[in-house]
């Protein structure tokens, strides 16, 4: 359960695929922005664990309201690995 294992496209599908399930839509992109999505705390934080499940426990929390779009978010969980 590595980011060693999942990473580049792979890894922005299924981070995607968490967003669009926990915020209720089906269109998340690359350039998605979280909070203009609906996105808030609660959400963040469920966010935040399912991707945790994903790529291991080293995922702040932080990180989801620090990036701006989908793709950064999905940097930012490649340089915290």
């Amino acid at each position: 359960m590595a980011l060693v294992t999942m990473t580049g496209a792979g890894l922005m599908e299924a981070v995607a695929a968490i967003w669009a399930e926990v915020l209720g839509i089906s269109d998340v992109g690359p350039d998605s922005d979280f909070l203009a999505l609906g996105g808030h705390s609660l959400a963040a934080i469920r966010v935040t664990a399912r991707v945790r499940e994903l790529v291991g426990p080293d995922v702040p929390l932080e990180l989801i309201f620090e990036a701006a779009t989908l793709a950064d978010y999905v940097e930012g969980l490649t340089r915290s690995s």
